[in-house]
């Protein structure tokens, strides 16, 4: 048993001044409504028509999106009896992958950023992790951990974005054309990773301590004593190798070897990861703008 855990242990100088940097943007806090329904729906809880009425149905984009994603001729039918109709499980997932992308598109109005690949890469880490955690036989609760895990592992990007702007976004941009680590980059130039800055986010936004230290440290794809860590930084490996890379060029950094002996994945073993989270990112229908799905 750790003593002290990742949180609190992180909650250093350094994390505080990214905070203050954070509460203090206004286009991180214009999107904190829809990251209040995000949180909602994060909580794994059965979806009752209230609920979906009052989370999903009160943002228009999100509402929008969902709509076109679920209903066909009858535009009627409450979304409430829609995810009753078609289960709530998979209407989660599609509320909360609608959610991330309208949440991408709020904290980086006015800026140029590759949203839409970097939702599909949050779509594939998710798949990949929930798919390992599966793999390894993991209770629904903690299959579900690593599917959010995944999905949010990387909102600290756009959440950089919304911090520093126009700076961020042109170093972003070089990395396109740039064998060089985004993590290494961004503390070059701005003294945080995008790590921190999505372990602020989602800290501020209510989301659980194992998601909390997932983002915080999953850059760093080594063997230790967090699954959940794991999963994810595999499954972005297999997204990278894929090329699902947030628009970055280049191949990701190597494995430990003593991660992939853990998990007994050779090279086909990894192959076949990468075509699964392929597979699971071309299948998402995302939203291009705010109160209109496109």
């Amino acid at each position: 048993m750790r003593e002290i855990s990742l949180v609190a242990a992180a909650e250093t100088p350094r994390i505080a001044q990214l905070r203050v940097k954070l509460r203090s943007s206004s286009a991180i806090q214009n999107a904190s409504t829809l990251m209040a329904r995000l949180t909602t729906l994060s909580q794994r809880t059965e979806l009752c028509s209230t609920t979906v009425n009052r989370v999903v149905g009160g943002h228009a984009g999100l509402r929008a999106a969902l709509e076109r994603q679920w209903l066909e001729e009858d535009k009627g039918e409450p979304l409430s009896s829609v995810a009753e109709r078609c289960g709530y499980a998979p209407f989660r997932k599609s509320a909360m992958i609608s959610g991330l992308h309208l949440l991408h598109i709020e904290m980086t109005e006015g800026l140029k950023m590759p949203l839409e690949v970097l939702t599909l890469q949050a779509v594939a880490i998710s798949e990949g992790a929930s798919f390992l955690a599966t793999r390894r036989r993991e209770k629904p609760m903690r299959v579900d951990e690593a599917w959010l895990a995944g999905l949010f592992a990387n909102v600290g990007i756009v959440v950089m974005a919304g911090i520093f702007g126009l700076p961020y976004t042109t170093m972003y941009s070089k990395l396109a054309n740039q064998e060089l680590a985004l993590a290494e980059a961004e503390e070059s130039v701005f003294g945080f990773h995008h790590g921190e800055a999505g372990f602020v986010f989602l800290q501020d936004a209510g989301f659980s301590e194992p998601i909390l230290e997932t983002t915080l440290t999953h850059i760093v794809a080594e063997c230790c004593d967090d699954l959940l860590r794991e999963y994810v930084a595999l499954a972005e490996y297999a997204a990278q190798a894929a090329g699902i890379a947030g628009g970055i060029k280049g191949s990701p950094a190597p494995l430990d070897p003593d991660l992939l002996k853990k998990w007994g994945l050779d090279q086909n073993g990894l192959f076949s990861l990468e075509k699964y989270v392929c597979t699971a990112a071309t299948k998402v229908l995302l939203p291009k703008s705010k109160g209109i799905a496109a």
